[in-house]
């Protein structure tokens, strides 16, 4: 089961995938394209590595540093699938990235399926 946090209905409501579209907890069945998809989870400042992997800074045709570069990644950084970002005029390049969490101080049950993604 895939779970997700969705807007819509002017809500905001977790929802499980079911039969190809979204069942919300309170029952409704919407299409996935009626939603805003939003991030998985709610995050606060998180602490970002960046620059960490060699092979992902020669692709930016920089030197990787001794030590992977610091960084805070504020709540309104992050977006739901989908969602597009807005390149500031001043900008000639972005590069795009996935970021991979991590949680540390909570137990996430045991999964009875391997294959079932992750939830929060």
């Amino acid at each position: 089961m895939r779970k997700a946090r969705v807007a819509c209905f002017g809500a905001i409501h977790e929802a499980v995938e079911k039969d190809g579209q979204l069942q919300l907890l309170d029952g409704r069945i919407v299409s996935q394209n009626e939603v805003v998809w939003l991030p998985p989870v709610e995050p606060r400042t998180v602490f970002a590595l960046g620059l960490n992997y060699s092979d992902h800074a020669n692709e930016l045709d920089f030197k990787a540093p001794e030590e992977p570069l610091v960084f805070l990644k504020g709540p309104n950084t992050f977006v739901g699938h989908n969602a597009q970002t807005r390149r500031p005029k001043d900008v000639t390049y972005m590069h795009y990235e996935c970021e991979l969490a991590v949680i540390i101080g909570k137990k996430k049950p045991a999964m009875s399926n391997p294959k079932m993604p992750m939830s929060m």
